[in-house]
């Protein structure tokens, strides 16, 4: 490690989420309970050319899981500009806009689990991936990616200790399965205008005949803005249904009310036009000290039933395959609705407080949400 790692840097955090819910039966991807951890880090580097991290965690919740583990290399230019870059591993990767909501993101979808609304970071899902970076100027490249299949085995109720160990190892290293082997290219050019500041298109391609394509665009204007389209064929070559088309758009500003404090506004949309399906996300943080920030934010569903999208799908009478409409947050119906308000307040720079409430709210006749209240508090030290 030594010899070929000059810097190495390890880092860890401990971390204990505590949530209670007002109602007796909360919704399942709202998680109430106890959850305590510990996450350990190590970032080496080898100059500019060679760099590799590592994260592991370990909670009473999902139990061991290696979070990333990847390795990137940049060939220079005799100058020192980068002429290529390489990923190998179990790492992060970014296509489209956005901050929840994502149309342009075909590698992890328009939208990722969301288990809570205190997160100010909700795009961290790592995936096994090879990829490949061209920068063909100032801030413009093109990226090619491969995804292979990556499954962890069933357990066996039967099994043995010792394959239990095995197969609990297996889904740690694995994370979220990709059940199948994926291939995909990007370009990114930057007009280098305010209005217009960058215009993404790429596409991914799936062995079982999935296809996605994407363009994504962002400026500012007034207001920073950004969005992205998508259309995705479920089966292309053998009698392709019409492309499911998702849309996302979003508003961004940071307003100084007082010198030394900043307001940051919100707002994004997540479309699917054919299955009239739409969900929408404000938010407003705001910080009252170098130390202290308060938040609101808020996801509201509205449109056509899931239940109806899905009896449709079932029936065949669906021209489109509605599989985005469905799995953007499939527990939240139209007419519901999820509120949160909090707070993060960091301590001796390495400790943090943390703490929201959350309410579901949802119509009268609609048994996919339960309204109620879950009040969650958090702790985080790292060292």
């Amino acid at each position: 490690m030594c010899a070929l790692f000059a810097e190495t840097r390890p880092s860890g955090e401990v971390f204990l989420s505590l949530a209670e819910s007002v109602t007796a039966n909360g919704i399942a991807p709202i998680e109430s309970g106890t959850i305590a951890g510990v996450r350990f880090s190590l970032v080496s580097a080898r100059g500019e050319a060679l760099k590799g991290s590592a994260r592991v965690t370990l909670d009473s919740s999902a139990g061991l899981a290696l979070d990333r583990a990847y390795l990137k290399a940049r060939f220079l230019h005799d100058a020192g500009s980068a002429a290529l870059r390489l990923t190998l591993g179990k790492a992060p990767i970014s296509w489209g806009k956005g901050f929840l909501f994502n149309a342009g993101d075909p590698i992890f979808g328009a939208l990722p689990r969301v288990t809570a609304l205190s997160s100010d970071e909700y795009r961290t899902t790592t995936a096994w991936m090879a990829s490949a970076y061209v920068p063909l100027g100032t801030f413009s490249f093109v990226e090619a990616v491969g995804l292979p299949r990556v499954s962890s085995r069933s357990g066996d109720q039967n099994a043995g200790s010792d394959e239990n160990a095995t197969i609990t190892v297996a889904r740690a290293v694995t994370g979220i399965e990709n059940p199948n082997n994926r291939a995909g290219c990007r370009a990114l050019i930057t007009p280098g205008w305010d209005v217009l500041q960058s215009v993404e298109t790429g596409f991914l391609a799936s062995d079982t005949g999935i296809l996605s394509a994407y363009g994504a665009f962002d400026g500012s204007f007034v207001v920073d803005w950004y969005g992205a389209l998508s259309a995705r064929w479920d089966k292309v070559g053998s009698n392709p249904q019409t492309p499911e088309l998702a849309l996302s758009f979003g508003l961004f500003r940071i307003f100084s009310i007082i010198p030394g404090r900043q307001l940051t506004a919100r707002a994004e949309a997540l479309v699917y036009p054919a299955a009239n399906r739409e969900l929408w996300y404000p938010e407003l943080w705001l910080g009252l000290t170098d130390d202290l920030s308060v938040f609101a934010r808020g996801i509201v569903a509205t449109g056509r039933r899931v239940a109806h999208i899905a009896d449709e799908a079932m029936s065949g009478d669906a021209v489109i395959d509605a599989t985005g409409a469905l799995d953007a947050l499939p527990w939240l119906d139209s007419g519901s609705a999820l509120a949160s308000l909090g707070f993060s307040w960091v301590l001796l720079n390495d400790i943090t407080l943390s703490g929201d409430a959350l309410w579901r709210l949802g119509k009268g006749d609609d048994e996919s949400i339960e309204p109620g209240l879950t009040v969650q508090a958090g702790f985080t030290c790292a060292f």
